[in-house]
């Protein structure tokens, strides 16, 4: 209406597109484990693209995205949902990436007949470890955090033990060694004989199939012969190559006077 009175109108349509309404759901998972992202997204009429932000690590423009966090804790993910015409929704949601253990264990080398004692040094940064399962390299295994194990041979080079441990959240971490178990060394008293005259002596030698650094006789003696001039029994105890473990073997034999 112009200040003359004089009118005029005029008549236009404006459409109002629909919001489309942006949505995500994604599985918790362990560290270095690629995480699925499963888009709900929904409009009414239309299509849609989407731009998701991964915590500042990373970007993506799929539909249904995959991606590896660096590291575990907690991470912001930002997915926004644009329509074919140009309208936006957003969503953000913290997702859980969980630590990863780290598996290790020590054992001292042993000799045949003793027990090795296994060590669990295991750690996680967050939650706990709860499940042990170690396989010795004999056909045998143990579900102890700290299990101890006698094995039936020697073995110099080492059996191949494993140790996988699972945490709290089921992430899990395997390790191998190896357990030594030491021959002990092959100790036989010899002499000429074994019988004698009262009056006599006989010259007892021990001998082993390794170096010896320790003999040690019934009588106190400490060499590696001496002379027996009693009747009966004659013992010695020897140490062997500490190279090979320092494992004791014993020999007896009987004196006849």
């Amino acid at each position: 209406t112009s200040d003359n009175g004089c009118m005029n109108e005029v008549s236009k349509e404006v459409t109002i597109y629909v919001l489309p309404d942006a949505d995500f759901t994604a599985d918790d998972v362990c560290e270095d484990a690629t995480m699925n992202f499963y888009n709900g997204s929904a409009i009414s009429y239309g299509s849609m693209t989407y731009d998701w932000t991964f915590d500042n690590q990373g970007t993506s423009t799929d539909v249904n995205p995959a991606f590896t966090f660096t590291g575990n804790g907690t991470f912001s993910v930002k997915l926004v949902a644009t329509s074919n015409n140009g309208c936006k929704d957003s969503v953000t949601n913290v997702v859980n990436v969980w630590p990863k253990p780290v598996a290790g264990f020590t054992v001292a080398d042993v000799c045949i007949g003793e027990a090795s004692e296994f060590v669990n040094t295991s750690t996680v940064t967050a939650g706990t470890i709860d499940e042990y399962f170690w396989t010795f390299g004999d056909a045998t295994y143990s579900t102890g955090e700290n299990p101890s194990h006698t094995y039936g041979a020697a073995n110099e080079s080492g059996y191949g033990v494993e140790l996988r441990v699972v945490t709290d959240k089921g992430c899990a971490d395997i390790v191998t060694g190896t357990a030594v178990v030491w021959p002990l060394p092959v100790v036989n008293i010899t002499a000429d004989r074994f019988s004698m005259c009262d009056g006599d002596s006989i010259e007892l030698t021990a001998d082993a199939d390794q170096a010896v650094t320790t003999y040690r006789w019934n009588t106190e003696e400490t060499t590696k012969s001496i002379q027996a001039k009693k009747n009966g029994w004659y013992t010695v105890t020897v140490v062997g190559d500490p190279a090979k473990g320092g494992c004791t073997a014993s020999d007896s034999t009987f004196v006849t006077v």
